[in-house]
């Protein structure tokens, strides 16, 4: 088992949003809504205050809007689908058997070999 925790306190601000549109697309999304949020994010400009003084503004091409409430959601979509890329020719996981029907502390329903599903679990996120 390999153990691995990266730090994605930048992250959001190093997506790369020519990669994103084509994964918004990719997965289905529709290209007229792609083209809204898009729409959000383009041309955005920004600036730094320093010690009361404020720099000159600057284009920002990468990352999400901080402060927009669909940023998480695309983050999350950005991340899952370069997991999915990363993990896609490996069968290396651990493996949870479950079943969606009958109750759930019933550990016998695992015995029988009908309705049980495998997931293999390769990553498991977390945010403070």
């Amino acid at each position: 088992m390999y153990t691995v925790f990266i730090d994605l306190s930048k992250a959001f601000d190093s997506v790369h949003r020519p990669g994103l549109w084509a994964i918004l697309s990719k997965i289905g999304c529709p290209a007229a809504l792609v083209d809204i949020i898009r729409s959000f994010r383009d041309g955005m400009r920004a600036s730094v205050i320093e010690n009361g003084e404020r720099s000159p503004e600057f284009d920002v091409s990468n990352g999400t809007k901080q402060g927009c409430g669909l940023a998480p959601l695309l983050f999350c979509i950005f991340f899952s689908m370069t997991l999915l890329v990363a993990f896609q020719n490996t069968s290396k996981g651990i493996p949870l058997h479950y079943r969606t029907d009958g109750d759930l502390f019933n550990t016998r329903r695992f015995q029988a070999p009908t309705n049980v599903h495998t997931a293999i679990i390769r990553d498991l996120l977390f945010a403070d």
